[in-house]
């Protein structure tokens, strides 16, 4: 089914691109509308506050948010929004479809420098160095029979293979009626990494009164076995027989809230939280010490 899947992709792709050289390029809104934006025109800010991202892993710190760049171009079939990009299949006024290409979410926690870390609507690009921390105290999780007290095998980082991260394609579907999101995503792992499928639903509902915007958000990311137990599960080459550990797929959720109030033409300022449940598939993992993530920031945002 992946081979099916993987060809059907890569198709879609190339008759994507074809559209996208084709056609000739429209505006579909007026210049200067606040809720929408200047095809064929690049969108450039950056944040700079103070922030911070939980990390579930053992033996880990908290992910600093200092500086959250934001980048996106709208073309007449093509999109960048930060690390995600795509072609336009189908659009309407409410509706749209879309064929796009995303990184991974999870290697985000494995590496504090992980382009994940600085934007926070896309996931990252693949680092294979992972962080040298010493040794790892793996979490007694109830998974480990083999092991007395508190404390499973110590392990070191240098003994795990390399959490890799993924490039995931697939369709993206998006419907908005008055004022509220809804957006599902079915994607696959295409670069061989852990093959591995992905299905995330969204529900988002905006308010904007004055200078003030608000956004609240509502999801949930399935994940199947390849993915969670690529990147949390133990192996016998990683670990000693009592800590092997093998996942099942899993349902994380999601729920976030962001506020931007506009200063001047320049400069808006931001508050960003969300608050992400792990799976058990995950939570169980002897890599993981915590069964949720948290994540805020508060700074202001400069418009180039």
């Amino acid at each position: 089914m992946h081979k099916y899947l993987k060809i059907l992709l890569d198709l879609c792709f190339c008759l994507s691109f074809c559209i996208t050289v084709l056609a000739k390029a429209e505006d579909r809104c007026e210049l200067g509308g606040d809720d929408c934006d200047e095809v064929g025109r690049w969108q450039l800010s950056m944040g700079v506050g103070l922030g911070a991202r939980t990390n579930p892993l053992v033996d880990s710190k908290n992910i600093p948010l200092i500086l959250i760049p934001q980048i996106s171009y709208t073309g007449e079939h093509f999109f960048i929004q930060n690390l995600d990009v795509g072609f336009i299949l189908l659009e309407s006024e409410w509706q749209q479809l879309n064929l796009f290409m995303t990184p991974s979410y999870d290697p985000i926690y494995f590496y504090n420098n992980h382009p994940g870390n600085y934007f926070f609507d896309s996931q990252g690009f693949t680092i294979n160095n992972i962080q040298k921390v010493g040794d790892v105290v793996l979490a007694n999780n109830g998974n480990n029979p083999g092991s007395e007290g508190p404390q499973a095998k110590v392990a070191s980082w240098r003994d795990l293979h390399t959490r890799r991260t993924a490039g995931l394609a697939g369709l993206e579907y998006s419907l908005t009626l008055n004022q509220i999101d809804f957006q599902a995503q079915v994607v696959h792992d295409i670069t061989g990494v852990h093959d591995g499928d992905e299905i995330r639903l969204t529900l988002a509902k905006h308010w904007q009164k004055g200078k003030h915007r608000l956004s609240l958000a509502v999801g949930a990311n399935w994940q199947d076995s390849a993915v969670i137990n690529y990147y949390y599960g133990l192996s016998a080459q990683e670990t000693d027989a009592a800590s092997i550990y093998t996942a099942s797929s899993g349902i994380s959720t999601l729920a976030r809230f962001d506020w931007n109030y506009k200063v001047t033409e320049d400069w808006d300022l931001r508050f960003f939280t969300s608050y992400r449940q792990l799976p058990t598939a995950i939570s169980a993992s002897p890599l993981v010490k915590d069964d949720k993530v948290i994540t805020a920031f508060v700074g202001g945002v400069y418009h180039f």
